[in-house]
């Protein structure tokens, strides 16, 4: 199973549940499980086809867990 199939097993747990807090604001993980399709969205609309190889550089924002 690839990471990112096993990290998308983790979000579907979670739901509505408390995943993050960061500066006073909390993110669920069904929050943060739309911010990874977001991304996974813009990356198809760009051209990034399954198996291409994307880098990722995040910072410590809970942004980054999204980045599957």
């Amino acid at each position: 199973m690839r990471l990112a199939d096993r990290f998308r097993k983790v979000l579907q747990l979670g739901g509505d549940s408390w995943a993050v807090e960061f500066e006073g604001d909390t993110f669920t993980w069904a929050q943060i499980e739309a911010l990874a399709d977001a991304i996974c969205a813009a990356l198809h609309d760009a051209g990034v086809q399954p198996h291409d190889v994307v880098g990722w550089v995040a910072e410590n924002l809970p942004g980054a867990i999204a980045g599957k």
